[in-house]
């Protein structure tokens, strides 16, 4: 569980990986706090290397049964992996900067 104080009416705001997003609004006094710029950054370092990750493991995969596919498959696997890939990525980056390092909010300007 991650813990953040409203800057408003300083209540602490219990948050889990469903509930911690880019916005958050305090239940007590309703202001809206955004993710700081140190979360911003961690979320964009772990997109990239979840993205990097994910393409060496297909490309190992794939390099190991290159021989038994043919071309036009290749380019559907690699097409498949590539949306995947993008597809997952904010989930995951998301999940991995909340468990890892917790998420801090700043007011809104909102």
């Amino acid at each position: 569980m991650n813990q953040v104080k409203c800057q408003r009416c300083g209540k602490v705001i219990e948050l889990n990986a469903k509930t911690a997003r880019k916005k958050i609004k305090c239940p007590h006094c309703n202001l809206i706090m955004k993710q700081d710029k140190k979360t911003d950054r961690r979320l964009m370092f772990a997109k990239f290397a979840y993205v990097f990750a994910f393409i060496l493991i297909v490309s190992l995969i794939y390099s190991l049964f290159r021989e038994v596919i043919d071309d036009l498959f290749s380019i559907v696997i690699i097409l498949i992996a590539g949306l995947v890939s993008a597809g997952t990525s904010d989930f995951v980056a998301d999940l991995l900067v909340f468990k890892i390092f917790g998420k801090s909010y700043i007011k809104s300007d909102d």
